[in-house]
């Protein structure tokens, strides 16, 4: 669903200054609210990874999304339950933000992707998610129409070299997330928020939300914050946030309780279902209504 490192999309994805006005279009991304790197994996929101709390759980992004949070909702952590200290936690201000930003924006696309396709071959997690995303890139190839956004994030130092997948592929214009626009996240100044990220989710009906170096994505949560429905292909592969580095067995709760489309399914938007995947965000993946866990 800010970060910096070179940028997470809150960034949890990877960005800088480009005028979305530019390109009616663009793409979305590695995760950009929670995703702030200094490598190609920078997700639009980036948070300066300080982490100030060993939590086997949560990497230092979410780390410092979490302490926030905790800090707004003016909780202490030693009260916070099982479930709380093992997932991310979005702060109030920021969820408030993109929401302020969704109010303003209207659908113009049907899907988008953005974030990284071809993974770094120097380890062996790289070759991984290039593989485990290729199915998006075909998707796209065979679906989307020049009203799409696709933008591949992992491919800045050779953009030169990237061959386009049609009119809908803004790759060259928007794959290095240095040139987004970013807002400095009030609540946190190391934080980052790459706003073409989440206003390309924001203004489309579908997001494709493929797997990772791990079965899931950090985008599925973004993606209800923005009010975008999740388009993957499989369960297992795109939908377990169990198989991860962090293991997150607490956070499948939430992916369990999230709705979603399959590739194979006709894909006719419907408010109440992005309206309640929002809900759920808010309930359990931010301490707004109180620390809650899942049935």
């Amino acid at each position: 669903m800010i970060f910096s490192f070179p940028v997470f999309w809150l960034i949890a994805g990877e960005g800088r200054a480009q005028n979305m006005n530019s390109a009616s279009s663009t793409c979305a991304g590695d995760e950009a609210l929670g995703a702030g790197c200094s490598t190609d994996y920078v997700m639009m929101m980036q948070v300066g990874r300080k982490p100030h709390r060993k939590n086997a759980f949560l990497s230092p992004d979410e780390e410092s999304l979490w302490l926030q949070a905790l800090q707004e909702a003016s909780m202490t952590k030693e009260n916070i339950s099982d479930f709380g200290q093992q997932v991310v936690k979005y702060p109030k201000s920021l969820v408030e933000r993109l929401l302020s930003e969704k109010r303003n924006t209207t659908h113009k696309h049907k899907y988008n992707m953005m974030g990284r396709i071809t993974g770094d071959q120097y380890f062996e997690a790289g070759k991984v998610e290039e593989e485990k995303r290729q199915w998006a890139v075909d998707y796209a190839k065979a679906t989307f129409t020049d009203q799409d956004i696709f933008v591949c994030t992992g491919y800045r130092e050779n953009l030169a070299k990237w061959q386009p997948l049609g009119g809908f592929d803004k790759t060259v214009e928007l794959g290095d997330r240095r040139h987004h626009q970013l807002e400095y996240y009030k609540g946190c100044p190391e934080n980052k928020l790459d706003l073409v990220y989440w206003r390309i989710m924001m203004s489309s009906a579908f997001t494709l939300c493929p797997g990772g170096d791990g079965a899931w994505s950090m985008r599925t949560y973004e993606a209800a914050l923005a009010g975008t429905i999740c388009v993957i292909k499989s369960h297992d592969e795109d939908w377990q946030a169990t198989n991860s580095t962090y293991h997150h067995t607490a956070l499948q709760k939430v992916f369990d309780l999230f709705k979603y489309e399959l590739t194979s399914d006709p894909h006719v938007f419907n408010q109440s279902v992005a309206d309640e995947n929002l809900r759920i965000f808010i309930r359990y993946l931010t301490f707004i209504e109180g620390d809650n866990t899942p049935p």
